[in-house]
């Protein structure tokens, strides 16, 4: 994934993730939860989605998990601000052990 995106208010989210060891293997990812939220410097949240609490507009796709990827759903982003964020994705295990991936940067842009 690149460090930054720039995502255009009102279009839908698909992103297709992984997650992998050092040694570029697939993390098998069945019993974890994930948990994905895009914050401003000023700690206001874009969004906040998590494995263990899908809605029909957001959740996270855990349909291939055991190969270490998923994806990040979000149908309707009209009402998200503009502005800069940052991404992290944090996985936790059935005994609460937690890591996040390496942040990176979100731009909410308007239409044009």
């Amino acid at each position: 994934m690149a460090d930054t995106i720039i995502h255009k208010i009102g279009d839908s989210i698909s992103w297709s993730l992984n997650y992998k060891q050092s040694n570029n293997s697939p993390v098998d990812l069945t019993n974890y939860t994930i948990n994905i939220n895009a914050i401003n410097r000023s700690n206001v949240e874009a969004f906040n989605v998590s494995s263990d609490s899908p809605t029909s507009n957001q959740y996270i796709d855990i349909s291939d998990v055991a190969n270490g990827n998923f994806k990040l759903i979000i149908k309707d982003t009209s009402l998200f601000r503009r502005g800069d964020y940052y991404v992290d994705i944090e996985y936790t295990d059935l005994v609460g052990y937690k890591k996040s991936s390496k942040s990176f940067n979100l731009t909410l842009v308007g239409r044009l």
